[in-house]
């Protein structure tokens, strides 16, 4: 789990977890959630395909947090080996500003 502090007092919590409805290698989902006045609110996904995803990091700059994750290209196998997996693998990148994500892109 990966935690940033906005300045503006809103903590945001990154990690990857199961979603629970994909097959055993595609299963890790790249998830936040925000703490506002107090309370945690629901977890929500960020760009799910339904692909293996995997090494979330982040930047905060002012009240903007850069989020570089790899994520597969392809929905693997079950079966799958380190040497299927490594070539499907782009890196990712979006912004969090102002309540939204921006600039998705790989």
């Amino acid at each position: 789990p990966i935690l940033a502090a906005l300045q503006v007092g809103t903590l945001l919590l990154f990690y990857l977890d199961d979603d629970g409805s994909i097959n055993e290698i595609n299963r890790t989902t790249l998830f936040y959630r925000n703490y506002r006045d107090g309370v945690w609110y629901e977890a929500k996904m960020i760009d799910e395909t339904g692909t293996f995803n995997e090494s979330a990091r982040i930047v905060v700059n002012g009240d903007t947090i850069c989020i570089l994750w790899l994520k597969s290209t392809t929905k693997l196998q079950e079966d799958s080996t380190l040497e299927d997996i490594i070539p499907t693998m782009e890196l990712y990148y979006t912004e969090y500003q102002n309540g939204f994500f921006w600039n998705l892109c790989n």
